[in-house]
């Protein structure tokens, strides 16, 4: 009997280790994420070198979770609130900047959306 039990209680160990570390993996795979006028844009290390031209700036307005997809214009899964996001005039492609620690930084439109 203690025998069943005992290899009972592994299985179900076992079960739960595998449950959390499929969880783990899923979790790694969300980019870091800003969604601005319902387009997502993916977050890069890529300087901004450019003089910036924008007529536009907008501030995140709420930091989602981290393995959260932002769904609402203007959340962000990574920046903080009051970060600021600009609109380059003369990009060449869909792209945003945004500003973190004095630098602005290039986000590119998210092509593998969800």
């Amino acid at each position: 009997m203690k025998k069943r039990i005992s290899l009972l209680l592994i299985a179900i160990a076992l079960v739960l280790l595998i449950a959390f570390l499929v969880n783990k993996s899923e979790q790694k795979k969300i980019p870091t994420l800003v969604n601005l006028s319902g387009i997502t844009y993916v977050l890069t290390n890529e300087p901004y070198e450019e003089a910036l031209q924008s007529n536009k700036v907008y501030v995140v307005q709420k930091k989602v979770d981290r393995y959260k997809y932002p769904e609402n214009s203007l959340e962000s899964n990574f920046l903080d609130v009051g970060t600021e996001i600009y609109l380059p005039k003369e990009a060449t492609e869909s792209i945003i900047c945004y500003k973190l620690d004095d630098g602005l930084y290039v986000a590119r439109e998210n092509k593998d959306e969800k």
